[in-house]
């Protein structure tokens, strides 16, 4: 990764947290515009390159349409997601969305206890967890009730932003391979 892209990725990581975690929002403006910046340095030279680029989109948009289906997160991590894995293609936004979702249930599982509802969180992730096993399908699963998409309701591009600077950090140091 160029340090350009370095420098990018970090400054719409740092911008999307700060706006999360003060709003609880990822403003559309501020994504549109790191995707295309992501795209723009992905396509110049010592850059991943455009299809690499757009693959690690993908990549982080389709990981995350799941859970945005079932109201465990929001479209504004969708996206963050997207542009994430723009920044840093498919290889690294993989082992961010991985790393970040791991941090992101520890987190919410914290929250959840300082709320005291971790066995609802529990039991309402292993009906999901069954539902989608038992039916291999995201259309059988019921949807969740006010209650339940609440027992959690954390900043959740903290955690996916930490998973992508550990995965940045990890891949410099040779350490991720797939």
């Amino acid at each position: 990764m160029s340090l350009l892209a370095s420098v990018g990725v970090l400054l719409y990581l740092a911008l999307a947290v700060l706006w999360d975690l003060r709003e609880r929002r990822i403003p559309n403006r501020l994504s549109a515009v790191f995707f295309v910046g992501a795209l723009a340095i992905a396509g110049a030279e010592g850059g991943i390159g455009f299809r690499a680029a757009l693959i690690g989109a993908g990549i982080g948009f389709v990981a995350l349409l799941a859970p945005f289906i079932l109201n465990a997160v929001g479209a504004g991590d969708v996206k963050f997601a997207a542009v994430v894995g723009a920044w840093l293609g498919p290889r690294v936004a993989l082992w961010a969305l991985l790393l970040g979702t791991a941090a992101g249930l520890f987190v919410a599982l914290a929250y959840a206890a300082r709320e005291h509802r971790v066995g609802q969180a529990m039991r309402s992730a292993a009906r999901v967890v069954w539902m989608l096993a038992a039916t291999a399908s995201l259309t059988d699963l019921p949807t969740a009730s006010e209650q339940e998409s609440r027992l959690a309701p954390i900043p959740y591009a903290v955690p996916l932003a930490a998973g992508a600077v550990l995965a940045v950090l990890l891949d410099r140091q040779g350490w991720l391979h797939i």
